[in-house]
């Protein structure tokens, strides 16, 4: 099965929406009455960002969840004037690749590609060459995509 949802959300004084785009793909068995396998990707940016995984380890154990919110991304300040802490946790040591992405999905700023260690990891990253406006954060690490909106105010 092939699910596309469009969602649009919006910024209070911004004046325009912020659309998000994702697309799963779900494969079942006749005999079993869970889905063997799920994945929903984010499709916003044009790009496909896999967010999370689902799958059938056994009838009996049930579905095993991968999820991107393990990562537990948080960006502060949020507004941000002149910088923003960008705070999440790895599962493992792992190479990560951090993006600013504008209003569009157009990558603006790569911010890091580096590797990371086991567990909790911060990032400063100055903003004040960033004009005002709504943007979004892309970490990538592994099979792990999330994305965060951040407002930039000077």
């Amino acid at each position: 099965m092939h699910l596309i949802t469009h969602k649009a959300d919006s910024v209070d004084g911004s004046g325009s929406p912020i659309y998000n785009r994702s697309e799963s793909y779900v494969w079942f068995q006749p005999d079993i009455h869970f889905e063997l396998l799920e994945l929903d990707y984010d499709t916003s940016s044009g790009q496909q960002f896999l967010v999370q995984v689902y799958y059938l380890q056994s009838a009996a154990s049930g579905v095993t969840r991968i999820n991107s919110s393990n990562l537990n991304l948080e960006i502060n300040p949020n507004p941000a004037t002149d910088v923003i802490n960008i705070k999440f946790n790895s599962l493992q040591n792992d190479n990560i690749f951090i993006n600013i992405l504008d209003f569009s999905g157009r990558i603006i700023r790569k911010i890091n590609s580096a590797e990371i260690k086991n567990g909790y990891n911060e990032i400063t990253y100055p903003v004040s060459n960033l004009s005002n406006g709504v943007y979004f954060i892309h970490l990538q690490s592994g099979i792990y995509n999330i994305t965060k909106k951040v407002i930039i105010i000077h």
